[in-house]
């Protein structure tokens, strides 16, 4: 796709660029917001100001048109969620944020070049700002690219010194920088970012706002950019962390040899992590060591539904068998969504306390106009969701729904990733990767895709362990949600199968062994343990394994991971495993759909999410 490139004149701005062209984009704009005239460096939330006098060298050294507009907003909502969560409320945020002078500005570039479709985002650890431009790029139609996105800090930055970026510290805000340091490379200052990750915690890439930088030379420079008069200014003083940057006086511009820049040197000098880390690596050797079994006989189509089912047990609501004959999906979606509302008005709840949706279609094929009548009631912190066919043929039903909701005053925690990147995919349609509510966290179904290409893998296997090593990944970056950072665990959850052949054993056999893979090199790694997302061991963990039909997973999957996690928050005695469990396994069959259990039969599976998660609400499964 044709990209604008969103340019601060740092490390990850530019680093990011060179990655969209490896991923096949083509970059025809940047595009960058600035002080007002007259100013120098401000304490945005959004923005580096710093050296935004050199952004223009930069983008002449690229070679590329660049878009620039001052920042003219305040940072009013500085909350962790932008934008409205009615979208019937519009986009939901003051025109007088900062965060709209970007849609402003991807507007003007969007008017000269009509074609682009993507925006190159250099965010690696940021929530906050990757939220604020998903928003805004979505609402611009524009799909935004964050390929830095989670990785691991240490890896990041020895990667961007070993292929060709060359950047200097131009701001120092962090406990060990001084003005010393100023104006030195990365190269030079990776061993004391490094000591001092080591010493006090502090971020190797500059996430914690410890430093920025300034890039003087990438794969994608066409020159060298050369730095030949600052100015040191003193922002701040501190005993310990004084804050001090240069004021870039004058730049040059020196030529470099062709064959140093462009995407032949991209091609040739910069790699892509790998597919699968080396867990998920583990993961699919573990599968792949126990034979497929046959595939199960197929039942026919159910020409009867449950009756609507509702429970309500403290804080938690939840309803089953959500559905309304009509005539058009339109008005079953209209229908079905009056009596979410309607049910959760009768329990002092409404649509935002909505952490959970379960979806069935008669025919996948309404994904996509399902999607769109999804997205008018959920807006920026939608629920996570996991979406199946079922093979059910009942006259003018084509949708069914189960809701959970949670009116718990703790604060309700949403992570919806809309970037494309390595780590794992976007979210597919209106829905969040993981919802916390009360002490609960539930986790979106995942499929096996490519996240940076967003295909599905033919193998099935490798579909396999991708899916698990996506959730996995989810269930890592909300343990910063749990009580204290060690202490969630994955309750339970639901693996969806619609694969040619029965991989339930090949299943079975990767989730037994996630406690023995070696994620020492992981790429994506931050202060969490891949070894440790779990929480326990897996034998602890109940799983219910259902079997569809072949084309029931959206982008016809073979498999779908989809689990809850506890936050460490509740009972201690929710912890606590026995320590000779009891195991039970058995079959059963809901709306003409075989379901295999696999769980504890003992006291701790009154903690686990099945009840949350399984096919009905509560007098639907009957073991």
């Amino acid at each position: 796709m044709k990209v604008v490139g969103l340019l601060s004149g740092g490390k990850d701005s530019c680093f990011n660029l060179c990655h969209c062209v490896l991923q096949g984009h083509t970059i025809v704009a940047l595009a960058t917001l600035a002080p007002p005239h007259g100013q120098d460096e401000m304490d945005s939330f959004m923005y580096q100001t710093v050296g935004h006098d050199a952004v223009q060298a930069i983008a002449d050294a690229m070679h590329l048109p660049l878009y620039r507009a001052p920042i003219m907003g305040q940072a009013l909502n500085q909350s962790s969620v932008y934008g409205a969560v009615d979208p019937r409320q519009g986009q939901g945020e003051s025109e007088e944020d900062e965060t709209e002078d970007l849609y402003r500005l991807l507007c003007t570039v969007q008017h000269h070049h009509p074609d682009i479709t993507g925006v190159s985002v250099g965010a690696i650890l940021s929530n906050y700002q990757r939220v604020r431009v998903e928003h805004v790029a979505m609402r611009a139609s524009l799909q935004p690219l964050a390929y830095l996105w989670h990785r691991n800090q240490s890896t990041l930055l020895a990667e961007m010194n070993r292929c060709g970026l060359v950047a200097v510290l131009i701001k120092v805000a962090g406990i060990g920088l001084g003005e010393r340091d100023l104006g030195k490379t990365l190269v030079a200052l990776q061993p004391k970012l490094e000591n001092l990750h080591a010493l006090y915690g502090a971020h190797v890439c500059g996430e914690g706002g410890e430093y920025e930088t300034l890039a003087l030379d990438s794969l994608l420079f066409h020159e060298r950019v050369h730095i030949e008069a600052t100015e040191t200014v003193l922002h701040s003083d501190a005993a310990f962390a004084s804050v001090l940057y240069l004021r870039i006086l004058r730049t040059a511009l020196h030529p470099k040899d062709p064959s140093t820049f462009g995407a032949a040197a991209v091609a040739a000098q910069l790699q892509a992590p790998p597919l699968l880390d080396s867990m998920g690596a583990w993961t699919l050797a573990q599968a792949r060591g126990v034979a497929l079994q046959a595939p199960h006989a197929s039942a026919p189509h159910a020409t009867t539904l449950a009756d609507l089912s509702i429970a309500h047990r403290g804080a938690w609501l939840a309803m089953g068998n959500v559905y309304h004959a009509a005539p058009t999906l339109e008005a079953q979606i209209q229908r079905i969504f009056d009596t979410v509302q309607v049910t959760l008005a009768q329990h002092a709840m409404t649509m935002a306390d909505v952490c959970f949706v379960q979806i069935y279609l008669a025919n996948p094929m309404h994904a996509a106009s399902l999607d769109a009548l999804y997205a008018t009631r959920f807006g920026a912190a939608p629920p996570a969701r996991a979406q199946a066919s079922l093979p059910y043929t009942v006259p003018n039903v084509d949708v069914m729904l189960d809701v959970v909701a949670c009116s718990a005053p703790t604060e309700r925690r949403v992570l919806h990733i809309q970037s494309q990147s390595y780590w794992a995919p976007p979210s597919l349609g209106p829905c969040a990767q993981a919802v916390k509510a009360d002490h609960r966290v539930f986790l979106a179904a995942q499929i096996g895709l490519v996240p940076s290409t967003l295909e599905v893998p033919v193998d099935e296997a490798v579909q396999s362990a991708l899916a698990l090593q996506h959730v996995r990944r989810v269930a890592l970056a909300v343990r910063e949600w749990s009580y204290a950072p060690c202490e969630g665990w994955i309750e339970g959850g639901i693996v969806w199968l619609a694969s040619a052949h029965d991989p339930t054993a090949q299943l079975e056999r990767a989730w037994e062994t996630q406690l023995e893979g070696d994620a020492s090199d992981d790429v994506f790694l931050q202060s969490v343990r891949a070894a440790d997302w779990l929480g326990h061991h897996p034998a602890h963990v109940p799983l219910l394994f259902v079997h569809l039909a072949r084309d029931a997973l959206p982008r016809n999957a073979a498999v779908a991971w989809q689990l809850t996690a506890n936050t460490g928050s509740s009972c201690a005695m929710e912890r606590e495993a026995p320590c000779d469990p009891a195991f039970s396994r058995g079959t059963f069959v809901h709306n003409n759909v075989l379901c295999m259990y696999s769980m504890i039969t003992t006291p701790y599976m009154a903690s686990c999410a099945l009840a949350m998660h399984r096919l009905c609400a509560p007098n639907s499964a009957r073991r």
